[in-house]
């Protein structure tokens, strides 16, 4: 009875440990993951104050945009108005024929309500790839004039997670509010956008 009582105790003492690991590990995850996010709605929040936007100078603010992108390599800014139609991507030269966003439901949330977002996983129109979206508001006499996106690929947060060094035998995971995954530790390609 006595080693049996020690057997349970010893497991009950790992899995609680185990348990607390994970919770921290977690808390550590969100926390990096939202200062991403949040690292790129405030250079879009600055982006959005440019002169050369301000004036309707696209070819100018198209230029301030890329030039932004230095702090985020891997990303795309998106300039898009009130329809979804893409007036500005840095992915590709300026003046390219350009299609609507995908994830037009944001664009159409950010003129509605005047406020920030963060979208779930999305294919992007221009690059087919599996991406995430930062969406700001752009006014002009107080009113929403354009929306303001910086995406970047789903497989940047995989990186965020590999970052975290999980043990061998723990899968990890960031999901988005879809419950789509957005990054995952192990097999990543097979099951990343489901």
């Amino acid at each position: 009875i006595a080693a049996g009582f020690l057997i349970y105790y010893n497991y009950q003492s790992r899995r609680a440990l185990t348990e607390q690991r994970m919770l921290e590990t977690a808390r550590a995850l969100t926390m990096v993951v939202d200062r991403e996010l949040s690292n790129m709605q405030s250079d879009l929040r600055v982006l959005a104050t440019s002169r050369s936007l301000a004036s309707g100078d696209l070819p100018a603010f198209y230029h301030r945009a890329r030039f932004a992108l230095e702090a985020h390599p891997d990303a795309v800014i998106v300039l898009s108005d009130a329809t979804g139609q893409q007036l500005v991507n840095t992915f590709l030269p300026f003046g390219e024929l350009l299609p609507k966003r995908s994830a037009r439901d944001a664009v159409r949330q950010v003129f509605a309500t005047g406020k920030p977002l963060i979208t779930n996983v999305f294919e992007g129109a221009v690059t087919g790839h599996l991406l995430i979206s930062v969406d700001v508001p752009v006014f002009r006499d107080n009113r929403v004039i354009y929306d303001l996106a910086m995406t970047v690929p789903a497989d940047r947060f995989a990186t965020v997670l590999l970052q975290q060094h999980l043990p061998p035998e723990w899968l990890g995971g960031i999901f988005d509010s879809n419950q789509v995954i957005v990054a995952r530790n192990r097999l990543e390609h097979e099951f990343v956008g489901r």
